[in-house]
């Protein structure tokens, strides 16, 4: 067995689903199903009873959660103490949140605190693809359900319906705002991250068949400059493409039925706030987030204007 069968293994012991637990996993049914197959052969004794769609532990399961959970919180302690003593702290930031200005806060923040280990995070991947002795000890991501960590804050990062000017739309829309319900038989391009395929879920789920998805390898608003297409995006990875290229064919509008946006959680490893220059560390990513989603706000009621 490994670290991530272990957490796979608390994963579904919290979801009692293994549905479930694969879509917080982001691996699917079959794989998540076989990896808790794996370990119950290994330990040579069933952990869960198995009842319609549920898997509950039984006695063996709940003896084995508590021994799994302790080692692990006591693994995750030993990697702080030795970053501690190394001075070494691991900060993972998303890139939609500090697109627009994340060279500027990388000066600021290698300049108070360089030996930090600052990594921009592409989105493609999860805090639980990290190994423990890689994983960061801050960071700021759309994901809230990760083992062995505190949110400090949460925030809301707004998105956007962005496309090329070209774009034949329905004729009853004006380029400005749009439904999701006029979106039904478009073809919307989104980044390839779990995170965005759970936001596309939630919002349009509810709605008749006829709406299509499609990821692409490129950055969304990459493709849709090339095939003069329509996709969903960050506002603030349209607010850095207007400030770079202001004359730009891409534009941008609301969804007018619903508010199109994502949590955005800034967490820490329990143990991680264990000086003052931690809590320096974390209010210097607060300041920055905050700074960054006011001005996002600024250019939304500006009509998606830079200034």
């Amino acid at each position: 067995m490994d670290l991530t069968q272990l957490h796979q293994f608390i994963t579904v012991a919290e979801c009692q689903n293994v549905s479930q637990a694969a879509h917080k996993l982001y691996i699917t049914q079959p794989a998540l199903s076989r990896s808790i197959s794996r370990l119950e052969s290994e330990l040579e004794v069933r952990l869960f009873d198995r009842k319609s769609n549920s898997l509950i532990l039984n006695e063996s399961g709940k003896i084995f959660l508590q021994h799994v959970s302790a080692g692990l919180d006591a693994i995750n302690a030993g990697v702080h103490a030795v970053r501690e003593k190394n001075n070494n702290r691991r900060v993972l930031v998303s890139n939609y949140i500090f697109l627009d200005d994340f060279a500027s806060f990388c000066d600021r923040c290698l300049s108070a605190f360089p030996d930090v280990d600052l990594t921009c995070f592409d989105g493609t991947r999860t805090v639980s693809d990290y190994p423990t002795d890689t994983a960061p000890d801050l960071v700021i991501i759309p994901q809230q359900d990760f083992r062995g960590y505190t949110v400090a804050k949460p925030y809301t990062e707004p998105w956007c319906v962005m496309f090329h000017e070209n774009y034949p739309f329905c004729s009853d829309c004006d380029g400005t705002s749009i439904t999701r319900a006029q979106l039904r038989q478009e073809v919307i391009l989104f980044d390839n991250s779990p995170y965005d395929r759970d936001i596309l879920s939630h919002l349009f789920d509810s709605l008749p068949a006829g709406l299509r998805f499609a990821t692409q390898p490129d950055e969304t608003r990459i493709s849709i400059n090339r095939c003069r297409s329509i996709g969903i995006t960050p506002v603030t990875a349209y607010r850095s493409l207007k400030r770079r290229v202001p004359d730009t064919p891409i534009r941008a509008m609301v969804l007018s039925d619903v508010k199109l946006e994502r949590p955005v959680y800034l967490s820490h490893r329990p143990n991680f706030l264990g000086s003052a220059e931690d809590y320096n560390i974390l209010e210097l990513l607060d300041q920055h987030v905050d700074r960054e989603l006011k001005a996002t706000a600024e250019f939304m009621r500006s009509g998606f204007a830079c200034p």
